[in-house]
């Protein structure tokens, strides 16, 4: 007899596939401020230009929320996630690993602009293995995460804002390849392009992202899981 789920655990799943059969009724605002990119059309276009093959990596963050409700991987261990520690700072050396460990495929991998900067000095590891990864920024210029919670909880925010960076300057800097896009074909046309520079090294996207649906996306996750 092979192994069998706790009667606890059972019920705690079935909960779970309840509540994301109710997540399709949920309704976002897709016509962003121009400029901005809906996390939505984001996810459209990267579940587009991504094989099965590929591995994403994940990092902490509002888009981490975003990820993991609408993005979808269809192998084992090719969409990886700091689900329970909630690491800031991952996506880009869980990259460079798989990276290594798959020779053979690209990596794309997905972090905030304030999850990037915790580890951004490892896209110098990056550049010196010629390793074919694609790190997408959702940029927003804030602990974004942070400031949602913060206003579900207590009705305000603190402490989440800090000021510009030229991410494309900074990847150039490194010696990577850098992109900054301002709506979805701009980034589905530059995610393509980029797939085809990772042959040569890493290259780093900045994308604006529109979080003005998060509020809406934290009424779909339950209590227990979020606070």
């Amino acid at each position: 007899k092979g192994y069998e789920l706790p009667e606890g655990s059972k019920e705690y799943l079935k909960g779970l596939r309840n509540n994301i059969e109710n997540v399709s009724d949920v309704k976002f605002d897709r016509d962003s401020a121009h400029g901005l990119v809906h996390p939505l059309d984001l996810i459209d276009v990267l579940q587009e230009n991504t094989t099965d093959d590929m591995t994403v990596t994940v990092d902490v963050g509002s888009h981490y929320i975003w990820m993991a409700r609408y993005f979808k991987s269809y192998e084992a261990r090719h969409l990886l996630f700091s689900n329970g520690m909630q690491t800031l700072g991952v996506a880009l050396p869980w990259a460079i690993s798989a990276a290594l460990l798959r020779p053979n495929t690209k990596v794309i991998s997905v972090s905030g602009d304030g999850g990037f900067l915790f580890s951004a000095q490892e896209l110098e590891t990056a550049v010196r293995l010629h390793l074919p990864i694609v790190h997408i920024i959702w940029n927003d210029g804030k602990y974004n995460m942070v400031e949602f919670q913060e206003e579900m909880k207590y009705g305000r925010s603190s402490g989440v804002d800090f000021g510009p960076v030229d991410f494309v300057k900074y990847a150039e800097s490194f010696g990577a390849k850098g992109y900054r896009v301002d709506s979805k074909d701009s980034f589905e046309e530059t995610l393509k392009q980029a797939l085809i520079d990772a042959e040569n090294g890493p290259v780093l996207i900045d994308v604006p992202i529109d979080y003005k649906d998060n509020v809406t996306l934290g009424e779909t996750i339950l209590p227990d899981e979020f606070y």
